[in-house]
């Protein structure tokens, strides 16, 4: 009987033992999964910084030229235009008030153009040049114009305007060839009447 006693003592003490072991092991597990959960969400983190900032202007925070042209097709067929825009004396705002002064231009012209257009369809392709897709036709330019330039006029900006009709059968490129000429020709006509 004492033996028997022993017996199941030792058995009941190892499965002790045993579980002590499992809930142990199941711990280290827990941490190991949480440190590497926690791992995957910082490295999901980066690279959605890392493809906000691939498609997007840092200044304005407006889509880049990368980003325009990888929606250009979707954005295309669901706006009937686009619109092209390009700051006049910008340079020179640039150069007699200061870098920080253009910045703030350009800051303020975009939050004017995302006041008038979708966030998503206005994009910055560089320097002073903007694009924006839109349904609404090119009737209401001076409306338009006046409207995006009010915050910029205090430093002597303007801007030149551009359209085209968009068309899914036509290359990206030539759709802004197209807007980007008519722009150039607003900008000449803005300089004869001065």
């Amino acid at each position: 009987m004492p033996i028997l006693l022993l017996d199941t003592s030792l058995k009941s003490l190892g499965f002790i033992l045993v579980c002590y072991g499992m809930v142990l092991l199941l711990n280290s597990k827990k941490a190991t999964i949480a440190k590497l959960n926690q791992e995957i969400a910082e490295r999901q983190k980066l690279e959605d910084k890392l493809r906000y900032e691939a498609h997007h202007d840092p200044l304005t925070k407006l889509g880049n030229r990368k980003a325009c042209f990888d929606k250009f097709t979707k954005l295309s067929k669901q706006y009937q235009w686009l619109y092209y825009f390009d700051l006049d004396n910008f340079k020179q705002a640039n150069d007699e008030y200061g870098h920080h002064i253009g910045d703030k231009v350009l800051e303020l012209f975009a939050n004017s153009l995302t006041e008038q257009f979708q966030k998503d369809t206005v994009f910055r392709l560089g320097g002073d040049e903007f694009v924006a897709f839109s349904n609404d036709s090119p009737e209401a330019l001076p409306q338009l114009r006046a409207h995006i330039t009010n915050k910029i006029e205090q430093y002597q900006v303007s801007a030149s305007i551009g359209n085209c009709k968009t068309k899914i059968k036509q290359e990206p490129d030539e759709i802004l060839k197209q807007a980007d000429a008519k722009m150039y020709r607003d900008k000449s006509r803005s300089k004869s009447h001065r």
